[in-house]
Parts: structure tokens; sequence; C-alpha cells
């Protein structure tokens, strides 16, 4: 601190010594002296010089500044000692002789036992509160502390930032992002998120793992390394606990896509469109002309007889717009829809009441049940067996956590009706116009919700004859002589 650095100059003034360099260290004394970037600079300063004929004095501002460790405050009095320097502490007069030597051991013993003191207090506070479910660690990205009226502080969603986690976290789950990568390119979309980035804007995959990984954006907590096993927090979760083992699964199950760099808007369909003849997706890429860089697709397979023949990116997107029209439902379809729509939510309302209390009994079955397990870890002996009903509680506990939330948190109807409703009636009847949005963050989801699989193109007759999924399969099935819905047993 600046006024240590005063009064350590002003002892030195006192004293008729001249100040060669200053060491400042923001690092905790208790750390090991290689850890401690400070200490290695002053003995490498003072190595360098030992042959200038220098007498050389270590003035500390306090003696808890020089280690908070007897060991290490014997080690460094050690080596600086072989150096032939002599140590001068503001608050503490150090003297040759075999009393001052037993008085700094015992100084050094004090701090430390006050070190220890104060870091089992520590511990103590952060398990206390986390028992609470109070979250004590820096507030995740869509997140903010704010005071508690019972005191201490809480994290609260952030306005600004919160509702850009929650899609893609949301996204990632059900599978509007299709890896990770895609995550990564939304959040990067997004230059005031607080997220560290390269020189070149890009946020670290790591991160983003971490991210999607991290339960407190499910309203939970957890502190392994201070015995606090994942429970409710006191927080709002930014997405269920449901939607959290989701995202969990699908990561376990080894989603991942390497960045590549023509993965981008310029070129949307990309990966989802392959060759006709070789079934290889189709690669691209800009072609420099004399005046300005042209983009366009082809084949990347060597033995294809289609290998490194362009295809103009306005002509392949030109014909997918036409594919996408002939999917296009008629007008009069939409009615259709609707009403079918409105049977099947009627349907699943009846359903969530006696999930509900389906949920409810579960999780009493399954709190007997870790009960159980906990007497019989008591009991057992062997650190193998107790280590296997350990994980066994621990899967148990995640599990009652899903269906409690299942039970006291059911989905607000009222809004997922509308939600749901709105985006898969514009999806199943005007994909064209979802398309001619231009949005890369729609026209990549559609071109999964659309199409089973790659879209096989030839160069000279367009797109072949695609699979579309089962819900454009039944609407085209509408599309040929009038025909009626089959009515409800």
């Amino acid at each position: 601190m600046e006024s240590q650095e005063h009064r350590c100059r002003k002892h030195a003034e006192v004293n008729g010594y001249e100040v060669e360099q200053v060491f400042l260290e923001s690092m905790s004394g208790g750390q090991s002296l290689l850890e401690r970037p400070a200490i290695r600079s002053m003995l490498a300063h003072i190595d360098a010089n030992r042959k200038s004929g220098r007498n050389y004095v270590a003035i500390f501002d306090d003696h808890k500044r020089f280690a908070r460790e007897t060991e290490n405050h014997l080690m460094l009095r050690r080596l600086l000692t072989e150096r032939g320097v002599r140590v001068e502490f503001l608050n503490f007069k150090t003297e040759d002789t075999p009393e001052n030597k037993f008085s700094e051991t015992m100084y050094a013993a004090q701090a430390e036992l006050e070190r220890e003191q104060n870091r089992r207090q520590n511990r103590e506070r952060r398990r206390a509160r986390l028992e609470r479910g109070f979250a004590v660690t820096r507030a995740p990205i869509g997140y903010m502390y704010k005071a508690a009226p019972e005191g201490g502080k809480v994290i609260v969603p952030n306005p600004d930032f919160a509702p850009i986690i929650k899609e893609a976290l949301e996204g990632f789950a059900e599978n509007r992002f299709a890896s990770q990568v895609e995550v990564k390119r939304y959040l990067e979309g997004f230059p005031k998120l607080p997220m560290s980035r390269n020189q070149h804007g890009e946020i670290s995959q790591q991160r983003v793992i971490w991210m999607l990984r991290n339960h407190m954006y499910a309203g939970m907590i957890s502190a392994p390394y201070l015995g606090i096993s994942m429970r409710k927090g006191q927080h709002e979760g930014l997405i269920s606990f449901e939607t959290h083992e989701k995202i969990i699964a699908k990561l376990d199950a080894g989603v991942y896509a390497p960045t590549r760099k023509d993965i981008s808007e310029d070129f949307v369909l990309r990966g989802a469109v392959a060759c006709s003849s070789c079934k290889t997706p189709l690669t691209a890429g800009w072609s420099k002309g004399k005046v300005k860089k042209y983009p366009y697709y082809f084949c990347r397979e060597r033995r294809c007889a289609a290998y490194g023949k362009t295809i103009p990116r306005a002509k392949i997107e030109g014909r997918f717009a036409e594919l996408l029209s002939a999917l296009q439902p008629r007008p009069q379809l939409a009615k259709l829809v609707q009403a079918m729509f409105e049977e099947a939510w009627s349907q699943y309302t009846t359903q969530l009441g006696h999930a509900s209390k389906q949920f409810a009994d579960e999780a009493s079955k399954l709190e007997k049940e870790i009960e159980r397990l906990v007497d019989c870890v008591v009991n057992a002996s062997s650190p193998r067996v107790i280590s296997a009903y350990e994980k066994r509680i621990e899967l148990l506990e995640r599990h009652k956590l899903l269906v409690t939330e299942k039970a006291l948190n059911g989905p607000n109807i009222a809004d997922l009706k509308g939600e749901l409703f709105e985006h898969s009636l514009r999806v199943l009847t005007n994909p064209l116009k979802l398309w001619n949005t231009g949005a890369f963050q729609l026209r990549r989801p559609l071109l999964r919700m659309a199409f089973e699989g790659p879209l096989e193109y030839c160069r000279e007759n367009g797109f072949r004859t695609p699979k579309t999924t089962l819900p454009f399969k039944v609407l085209g099935s509408f599309c040929g002589a009038e025909k009626g819905m089959v009515p409800l047993e």
C-alpha cells in the first residue's frame, strides 16, 4: 500500500539509507516463497548486484508482510542472511542475539496462528452462508450482487445480460444451437457482454463450456471443498434444473464441433448441403477476382467428378429459397394447425395436474431411499463400499432436485402456450419468410427443423428430393385431396 511504502521510505531517510529499489507485492505472505513474485525479484536483484560491494538493507513495513508462516519466515531470513542483507522491520527491532531470534520466531509463529484462525473463521462463515443457500463466490456472468433484506448480499439476474445468457443455455439444451461453437458465436455477437476475449474479439471455448456446466444458472449452489453438496440456492435461476440436466447430458455425450473460419453468416448452408455425386458435404469460401472477392460453394472430395467445380452462392441459395417455397403449405392449413395445437394443448394441461402429484410422490420416495443409504454409510467400514454409497446418494440427490422442481414449479401455461404456438406456427406455415429475414441465428436452426439430413445438390439440376421432418411431412400430406381429422376416441 502507498502508506506502507511511505513509512518504509521515511525509515530509510531517517537512517541515511539510499532507496535503490521498491518491490510491491499483492500476494498473501502465507504463500510459498516460490509463489511470491516480489520476493523472487528482490533476491534476483540482490544476486545481480552482489559483486558491486554494496551493503543492502531490506526494509519491511511489518513482520507479517515478511511471511505469515514460520517455515517461510525462517527460510527467507536465512536466504537474506546468506547474501549479507540486513532485515529491518518498522514495528520490531532485530538484533543478532539469542533472545531476539527467539522473539522473532515467536512473532512469526503468532502471525501464522492468526492467519490460520482467520482462514478457519472465513471458511466457517462461507460454509454457513452456503448452507443457507447464499452464493459466496464471484457472480456468474448474467448476475450481479445486491444487498439482501436479511443482511449480506445475494445474486440477482442482471437485466442487461441475463436474457442473453438464458437464450444461450436454453438454445443449447433445445438444439437451437447444435454445438458449443454455435453458442460461442451467439455470445460473440454481443460485444458488451463482460466475457474475456482475445484480440480478435473471440471468446475461448473453455469459457463457454464452463458457463454451460455452471449449475448456478439453474438456481443451485454447491461447494464440495467445504462439504456442501448441490442444493437449492436463494437466488433466482435463469433456467430450470431440468434444462441444466439436459445440457450436462448433451455435453457428456461429446457434443463438440471445432471452430472453423468458413462456418459463418457468409455461408449459412455450409455443412447442410452435400454433393449429389459423392455425398460429401460441400465446403465454401471466397474467390479473389480482379476487382473484388466472390463467394462460392464447392466439393472438396478429390475422387469426385465435381471436385473443385464451384457453385455461386447466389445460385445455390436462390434454389434453396425455391425449395422452401415448395414446402410452404397453403394459408388455409394455418387454421388446421391451430386446431391441432389447441387440442394437443388441452390434453397437455390436463396431464400436468396429474404429473405434479406423481413428481411429489417420487420425491418423497427418493428422500426415504437417501435416508436408507445414509444409514448404510454409517454402518459401513470398507472405504470402497462407502464411496459407492456416496456416489449413489449424489445421483439420487440430483434426481430428487429435478422431480421436486417439477412438482413445485410447473411451467406458466399461459406464457408457454403463446411462446410455443407463435414460433411453431411461424416455422410450419411460413418457413420461407423466416429464411428471408437473413438472421443467421434463425436460418441455421431452420435447416435442422425442416430437413432430416444434408440436402443433396447437383450442379446441373439443383437440389434432389429432400427428406423433410415429420411436421412438414404431415402438412405436405394435406396439400392433395380434401382430408379430415380423425376424431379422438
